[in-house]
């Protein structure tokens, strides 16, 4: 089969996109598109004075709805964007004062009161992009009125746009939008538009007044409703993000086929309904064509039958291609009582598409059809895991089926079975062997996992979480959670009035004043009975100003004391009456960012740990942690550090390191957590390998923020969402759909007992004077290796999760020679 060949395209390709640089690797195609916005944007960027013929200078206007600014403010919202300053920094305009901006907002209008109908014909907007979900959006709709009621449709500043927008996730980078448009008499100017990041922002408008008189807005159409014009920017944004997808996958089709494909792919536009959306491949005539097109290349160079490659479980594999293989049999090394995974791909090259349907003979297991699905960075992902039954598969589009092998009751040694694939009339038949280790896989690992769940904050309409899970699937995830991993929770918060610091009533004297009684809490425990462990959080205390109960008790006053430890006793008098002492841990703020935010925390644990001596507090450090603020850690607080913050890098980091080291020795328990991967944002290994760090720290659970998703738009449509997606579950259409950042969950997990294990053998050998010190500095590289920072999407072939499960097979070995000694 022909390999992949890279291929040139022009800098601008005529489909509203443009600009999109096509060089050998994605750093080269953002640094080209950098240096583009710096040469194309930098003359805009000088704010123009009245006397220039900006009549928006100093001008009144409306935000709907109101900015939400977390801190980015100077305060002056209502006139920031008519100051005539365009304040930035290196670090992202946002963190600048004197802009106005919104955090997840789907919808955003802005009204300008020109005071008196006047002609203009000129728009400029000052916004940046491309860094921590700050993202421009597909369609900005300038309006005109002349009454502040009735508005008409003048334009789309984006497709008017001087300067071509940039390439969605290319980097940090200031951006104007510049439109010129035929004059038109207004008093009012109105922009709509709809986020597609999940913060958006702005320093400054300028409308310019014409030389030229305006023609009557009653002349233009009317603008269409709110509703109308979401689906408008909705289908944009499809539109957009779909052909930039399949620009970049055309970079691996030979150059030959550019002509063709481009123009398949240049006059296509989502016409459908964007609610109902899904972007799985293939997901519109459009891919179809596309790959139709891929079909006939390979028929062309003499691939004319389906043949089929064993890949790796969790191996990046493109929508066009097939990794090329020399095994014939699929093998996979595993306990009874353990599940792991294997894979084959195929592609159809023929003209019409061919029913394809699979089963497991000879050994316990599941099947799956595995999807891709587009990522937040504009890599394909293959991760979604549909329960198999046959399909359809189209030409030119690569498929996988995967599979998860469960054995139990079988002896150590090697067993044989197959993979029966049934294509259109052909059958084929792929050996498996299953080599069976000695002994039986605990039902309780000894690391746990964790997501944040939130299933108990409900939504006021009590149909979903606050993450937009729907109430009837809150069961089904827990099951299906519970069914694959040793998972703590973590989440009970706004539904149990006795985690809300403020509600607990209080007098001056900090006597407190009602025993609650917990019901919620008990509720929560008795639905999720397996869990490995419990995490309250006091979710929405401020970190800076917090207070305890109605009489606003201030932290570190005796009173403040008095109740708070009075509070405590009752939540350690329920945890012991329970039978849950060691499963239950407290958490009062979420990543504090200075040393005053540290001191305030330690005055909570200190009184709550007075008085739920049963009950640790744990605290989540963040990027801005220093090692002298060790001295807050009074209390034996747990210690969920971001992953980040355990790994070396450079000399700062190396005393980090040493600082969260001091703390360990003084029996601090340390868990291993991640806030910024999902299926659409890293590889399966960022889940997977995160339990390797977590041995290396001795930590008790690696976990990850969230197990929910924050929108029920979100699954398998990155295109319309204004949010970031950590979910490793897929949550859609009434179902919940595991993915390979899932089993990945489950997979490091497993991989943590074959560590502990060759560690503890490590230890034994050396006590009966063996020299084991080859087989303990191999082990002790390796480790190091597959602990490594995380990793985003890498293109085709091997990955970190990958390079984990070969990882494991080489520890396999080490055990093996260990136990022989």
């Amino acid at each position: 089969m022909r390999k992949l060949l890279n291929s040139t395209l022009p800098l601008a390709v005529l489909c509203g996109l443009s600009s999109l640089s096509v060089a050998a690797n994605d750093t080269q195609d953002n640094k080209a598109e950098l240096e583009r916005l710096t040469r194309e944007v930098t003359p805009l960027r000088k704010a123009a004075s009245a006397v220039e013929g900006n009549i928006a200078r100093g001008m009144k206007y409306t935000l709907n709805p109101s900015s939400k600014t977390n801190g980015h403010t100077n305060g002056g919202d209502m006139t920031d964007l008519t100051d005539g300053k365009t304040p930035d920094s290196a670090s992202g305009f946002w963190f600048c004062k004197g802009g106005v901006f919104w955090s997840r907002a789907k919808y955003i209008e802005m009204t300008f009161d020109l005071t008196k109908p006047q002609s203009v014909d000129r728009l400029k907007l000052f916004t940046g992009s491309g860094r921590a979900g700050v993202e421009l959006p597909n369609k900005i709709d300038i309006c005109g009125s002349l009454d502040g009621k009735k508005f008409y449709q003048i334009a789309d500043l984006v497709a008017i746009s001087k300067v071509l927008p940039p390439i969605p996730r290319a980097g940090y980078h200031p951006f104007v939008y510049e439109g010129k448009f035929s004059p038109v008499t207004a008093r009012y100017i109105r922009l709509r538009l709809c986020p597609t990041g999940e913060y958006f922002g702005l320093t400054e408008v300028e409308i310019f007044k014409s030389s030229a008189s305006g023609k009557a807005l009653t002349s233009l159409k009317p603008v269409v409703s709110q509703a109308a014009f979401i689906d408008l920017a909705k289908k944009a944004s499809i539109t957009v993000a779909a052909k930039h997808h399949m620009f970049k996958l055309m970079k691996e089709m030979p150059a030959k086929s550019h002509k063709k494909l481009e123009q398949i792919i240049r006059t296509w536009e989502f016409t459908g309904n964007p609610r109902k959306f899904k972007g799985i491949y293939p997901y519109s005539d459009m891919q179809v064509k596309f790959f139709a097109e891929n079909a006939a290349l390979l028929r062309a160079s003499g691939t004319t039958e389906i043949d089929f490659a064993i890949t790796d479980f969790y191996q990046n594999i493109s929508p066009i291609e097939i990794p090329y293989t020399k095994a014939k049999v699929i093998k996979q090394v595993l306990q009874n009582g353990e599940k792991r995974g294997a894979a084959v791909t195929f592609i159809n090259p023929g003209r019409k598409s061919v029913p394809v349907s699979a089963k497991l003979k000879g050994f316990k297991g599941e099947l799956f059809n595995t999807a891709f699905v587009d990522s937040e960075f504009y890599h394909v992902t293959s991760t979604a895991l549909f329960p198999h039954k046959q399909f359809n598969a189209i030409p030119g589009l690569t498929y996988q089926i995967a599979m998860t092998f469960a054995p139990e009751g079988l002896k150590p040694g090697k067993h044989k079975g197959s993979l029966e694939i049934t294509c259109g009339s052909n059958v084929k038949e792929i050996p498996i062997e299953l080599e069976i280790l000695p002994g039986q896989f605990p039902k309780r690992p000894k690391l746990n996992t964790s997501g944040w769940e939130y299933l108990d904050l409900m939504s006021p309409t009590a149909k979903t979480c606050w993450q937009g899970t729907p109430a009837e699937l809150f069961d089904s995830f827990r099951k299906m959670r519970n069914a694959s991993l040793c998972f703590g929770t973590v989440g009970m918060s706004i539904r149990e009035k006795a985690l809300q610091a403020g509600a607990m009533k209080t007098d001056a004297q900090g006597n407190l004043l009602e025993i609650p009684d917990l019901k919620h809490f008990e509720d929560w425990v008795s639905q999720n009975p397996d869990a490995g462990y419990y995490g309250l959080v006091m979710l929405g205390l401020p970190r800076k100003g917090s207070t305890f109960g109605t009489s606003k008790l201030k932290p570190g006053t005796p009173e403040f004391n008095k109740a708070v430890t009075a509070w405590a006793k009752v939540w350690n008098a329920r945890i012991l009456k329970l039978g849950l002492k060691g499963k239950v841990f407290m958490q009062f703020f979420d990543e504090p960012d200075d040393e005053a935010q540290y001191k305030n925390i330690q005055m909570w644990h200190t009184a709550f740990r007075k008085g739920a001596p049963d009950i640790p507090v744990a605290i989540t450090p963040c990027w801005s942690y220093k090692p002298e603020w060790n001295k807050f850690f009074t209390n034996n607080e747990i210690l969920i550090p971001e992953v980040e913050l355990l790994q070396i890098t450079d000399e700062a980091s190396k005393k980090r390191v040493a600082a969260f080291r001091e703390l360990q020795k003084k029996g601090h328990v340390f868990h291993v957590y991640t806030c910024s991967f999902g299926p659409y944002l890293g590889e399966p290994g960022a889940f997977r390998n995160q339990a390797w760090l977590g041995f290396i720290w001795n930590a008790v659970s690696s976990n990850f923020w969230c197990a929910t998703n924050m929108n029920e738009e979100f699954s398998f449509n990155r295109y319309t969402s204004n949010g970031q997606y950590f979910s490793p579950f897929f949550i859609s259409g009434g179902k919940i759909i595991s993915s390979k950042h899932d089993t990945a969950l489950r997979d490091g997990i497993q991989d943590y007992e074959y560590l502990v294990r060759c560690r503890e053998l490590i230890k034994k050998a050396e006590a009966k004077g063996a020299n084991v010190k080859s087989i303990k500095n191999r082990f002790n590289a390796l480790v190091k290796e597959i602990a490594a920072p995380r990793a985003k999407f890498q293109g085709v072939g091997t990955n970190m999760a990958v390079k984990a499960e070969a990882a494991r097979l080489k520890v396999i070995d080490m055990i093996r020679k260990l136990e022989k000694m």
